[in-house]
């Protein structure tokens, strides 16, 4: 009897769900911010697993894509709907696009698409911290600053899939700009970021920065960008990401990043992102931060 309830245990085992898709995205973005624009090129590599034709949500103000003469970009519901697409930073007007070969998918699966337009979603109040109002919004593309995230749909969203990337970013010639991962190339107005661990979203943070750093142990760099130049509070932010990484690194194991970037905003935020946090400029300069959220973030 034992053994026949233990072998019906077995065969009513739930299977393990399959793992999540990865899509693997090569980005070149541009950057305008006195017009509010990004101009976008995604050379997609498409998993074979993906459910055909392809279905993507992006951004309502940056068009239909262009996805050259090898495949089809169509509306899904007609060329001007729209819907909200719900993240964790806001709310954007998102259209749904169907991708579709015009022959047999070709067998590397990969599709280039390149598309612009305009990203400036208001700021929206929310709730209180620190005595302080915060505010959010899906996506900005602004002369102060460029916040974008998963939230904007700036980069073709394929549903529950996870995403690797690497995205050339250019922009004012004395803009940094600042993404999960590893900065891998570095000039006047232009970097490349590289991110081969999967994620759920891309973000993109750019603005005309002030950039500390000092190593932080075995291949892992300690990060500021600020919005004015400011040594010695940099100083106080750097020494205390060495310290926490240090400290956690013992209690839980090896960062598995080569940063990790305080990034100053240009309204008050308290957001935490893989290998970075984005707070705002008064949260930044309470004495009680360096010893208390900044850990939590890190």
């Amino acid at each position: 009897m034992t053994f026949l309830l233990a072998a019906v245990l077995f065969v009513q085992a739930p299977q393990a769900p399959p793992p999540p898709l990865t899509i693997d995205h090569a980005l070149s973005v541009q950057l305008d911010p006195a017009a509010h624009r990004i101009t976008v090129v995604d050379e997609v590599l498409l998993p074979a697993g993906l459910r055909q034709p392809a279905r993507f949500r992006l951004h309502r103000g940056l068009g239909t894509p262009d996805a050259g003469p090898d495949f089809t970009v169509v509306p899904v519901g007609g060329a001007q709907e729209a819907e909200a697409g719900v993240g964790e930073h806001g709310a954007a007007s998102v259209r749904t696009f169907e991708l579709r070969p015009k022959g047999d998918w070709p067998a590397d699966r990969r599709v280039r698409l390149g598309y612009a337009g305009v990203i400036h979603d208001p700021l929206v109040e929310e709730e209180q911290e620190y005595g302080r109002s915060f505010a959010r919004t899906a996506g900005l593309v602004d002369e102060r600053g460029v916040v974008l995230s998963g939230s904007s749909f700036f980069v073709p969203n394929f549903g529950d899939a996870l995403v690797t990337f690497r995205m050339q970013v250019t922009g004012p010639a004395d803009w940094l700009s600042v993404s999960q991962g590893e900065r891998t190339a570095h000039g006047p107005g232009r970097s490349t970021w590289s991110c081969p661990h999967p994620m759920d979203e891309i973000y993109l943070v750019a603005a005309p920065f002030r950039e500390y750093s000092r190593p932080a142990g075995p291949g892992v760099t300690a990060q500021a960008f600020l919005r004015s130049d400011d040594p010695n509070l940099a100083a106080k932010y750097l020494e205390a990401t060495v310290q926490y990484l240090d400290m956690y690194t013992r209690l839980i194991g090896p960062y598995p990043f080569a940063k990790f970037a305080l990034v100053e905003n240009f309204w008050e935020t308290g957001y935490g992102m893989p290998s970075f946090t984005l707070l705002g400029a008064q949260v930044i300069r309470l004495p009680f931060i360096l010893h208390t959220s900044y850990p939590h973030e890190i």
